[in-house]
């Protein structure tokens, strides 16, 4: 799961760069460095699961979630078993967190990019069937 969080935390970079007012900095080097950099991280891993025939992804969205679709008690189950692997204290710092990101979200483009680097590598997080086997 930390390999698609990082995808999508360089996901949110790129929604971060693209806003308006952060578009003048896609004339400088640094996003372009750290996109280079990035995809030479990444890369290795890519070029394997592409020559293998995408077996992460397979296992991931397709072998963990047979025979479960979207109902009330699944939907339950899944947010329970989520919740067992948190504390509360976690669980309410981590809701105190996104509810401050989200009332400064309009403030900066800083505070954009904070909540998109937050939101968006965390939705592998949401719970799926593989997290409750």
């Amino acid at each position: 799961m930390s390999k698609i969080s990082g995808v999508l935390l360089g996901v949110a970079m790129i929604v971060t760069w693209l806003s308006p007012e952060n578009r003048p900095r896609l004339k400088t080097l640094a996003p372009w460095a750290a996109l280079v950099a990035g995809l030479l991280c990444v890369s290795p891993f890519v070029l394997y699961e592409a020559r293998s025939g995408m077996p992460m992804l397979h296992h991931r969205l397709v072998n963990t979630q047979l025979g479960f679709g979207p109902t009330f008690r699944n939907l339950g189950a899944l947010i329970g078993g989520q919740l067992l692997y948190v504390t509360p204290v976690l669980v309410f710092a981590l809701v105190l967190i996104v509810i401050d990101l989200a009332k400064q979200f309009r403030k900066s483009a800083a505070n954009r990019m904070l909540f998109f680097c937050f939101v968006i590598p965390s939705l592998p997080c949401l719970p799926s069937r593989s997290c409750l086997a």
